[in-house]
């Protein structure tokens, strides 16, 4: 499985280098990707595990480590470390929460903010953050999915 892993690496970088996007990571299994350079890799609190957060995903230029109600911690490329406390006001049902913050952040990179190796400031990436957790707070204030408007 390391070969096909490795190859499979390797063509997501041609693909992002071609088509100058960076590539977000979003891995139920970090520690497969540790040695892979994701401009951006994002988890949840349970797949980060009780790893030294600083050297988790080393290679990766920033990291988004979603944690639930307690918000969203970011390290950067220097390996400082930010936290945003959540904007959600109200919760009714958390499925798909995760998925929202990608989609979110997926959206903010799709409206051309961010393009391959892009070197963001800690403002840009506070709003791609925000977007992120933004699209989810809209996911957790409801049952069922609808749409968070965040062309707004």
């Amino acid at each position: 499985a390391g070969s096909h892993l490795k190859t499979f690496q390797n063509e997501i970088e041609l693909f992002a280098d071609e088509f100058s996007i960076p590539i977000v990571l979003n891995t139920k299994l970090p520690e497969l990707w540790l040695d892979f350079s994701a401009d951006i890799l994002i988890c949840n609190r349970n797949e980060a595990g009780e790893r030294d957060i600083c050297s988790f995903g080393a290679k990766s230029d920033r990291i988004i480590i979603t944690c639930g109600e307690y918000g969203v911690k970011l390290i950067n490329r220097n390996r400082i470390m930010n936290e945003f406390k959540t904007v959600a006001s109200m919760v009714r049902d958390v499925t798909g929460a995760g998925d929202a913050f990608l989609a979110g952040v997926s959206k903010w990179i799709v409206d051309g903010k961010c393009e391959r190796h892009c070197m963001l400031s800690n403002e840009e990436f506070s709003a791609m953050v925000n977007n992120g957790q933004r699209a989810s707070a809209h996911c957790v204030s409801q049952y069922g999915c609808g749409n968070p408007g965040l062309s707004r």
